[in-house]
């Protein structure tokens, strides 16, 4: 399906096949949402420390269709270039679903299992809202990180430089997006490159944006709003649970940069890149 979506790519200068997609991209990561958060928080709950309010929200819906219209003008793609897929999208929002939330379960258990964190009841119905606003946002925004990443630039950039290159590239792009976030050193970042490559492989193999996107938006909120943890160094207001860090055991709980800080989140990485490579490499 991947490289159906390549294909239909049209070949333009190869200058052109890098530079406009990086163009088009700074836009929707830079200038799109901020505007929307701006119009948006003017009649909607929202905040400067928690970004998943309402008006981030609906902002972030907002974002996304834009930004797959924008592409689609721009670079003569359509939203199944894009990995929407009308057909079989049930299923892959089912597999999204459960990869985002199994994958970052193991992590959270496996952290309680080596004494690295503590987990603390703390949902109350006042809450609940705030809960369902998150699951919202992130379905959407990690839907927006991988539409940029993996169903835009990444084919792209394959048309130059092959398949393997766009896909180290664009995980490195990836992690480097969250240098600037709070907390953020070495091992968070080096972390979130590997699940970006494990997300481009995901891609590579599916061509789906459904389950890279619902993937991403279950592992963002399944950390923050069911364990509590902080989502890539960002503080969570609502939350089921409590995610709370041991002191001297930073290693295993990721401190406050949340799981993705975790050496256990590096082995998991690793374990699902060779293993869906390995998938990849047999179905050849």
């Amino acid at each position: 399906m991947y490289q159906e979506q390549k294909e239909h790519i049209q070949m333009k200068s190869k200058w052109k096949m890098i530079l406009i997609p990086l163009i088009i991209s700074a836009i929707v990561i830079a200038v799109i949402p901020g505007i929307f958060d701006l119009i948006f928080g003017l009649f909607l709950p929202s905040s400067e420390e928690i970004n998943t309010t309402p008006a981030s929200a609906v902002s972030m819906i907002v974002t996304v269709i834009l930004s797959g219209l924008l592409m689609c003008r721009v670079s003569k793609m359509s939203f199944e270039d894009l990995g929407w897929h009308k057909n079989g999208a049930i299923d892959e929002i089912v597999k999204g679903a459960l990869g985002g939330f199994l994958s970052i379960s193991v992590i959270a258990i496996v952290a309680l299992l080596l004494g690295g964190i503590k987990l603390e009841y703390v949902f109350s119905s006042s809450a609940t809202f705030g809960i369902f606003s998150a699951f919202v946002f992130y379905m959407f925004q990690g839907t927006w990180e991988e539409l940029v990443m993996r169903s835009y630039l990444m084919p792209n950039f394959a048309k130059v430089i092959g398949d393997r290159w766009a896909i180290i590239i664009t995980s490195l792009i990836f992690a480097a997006l969250h240098g600037a976030n709070p907390n953020a050193q070495f091992l968070p970042i080096f972390n979130l490159f590997l699940f970006g490559l494990a997300f481009a492989i995901i891609y590579y193999k599916a061509g789906s944006l459904w389950i890279c996107g619902v993937g991403h938006g279950f592992w963002n909120f399944t950390m923050g709003h069911l364990y509590g943890a902080e989502v890539s160094g960002t503080i969570v207001k609502d939350s089921i649970f409590k995610s709370i860090p041991q002191a001297g055991k930073e290693f295993i709980s990721g401190g406050y940069f949340g799981y993705e800080g975790s050496i256990i989140t590096t082995v998991v990485g690793i374990i699902l890149i060779i293993a869906f490579w390995k998938l990849i490499k047999d179905k050849k």
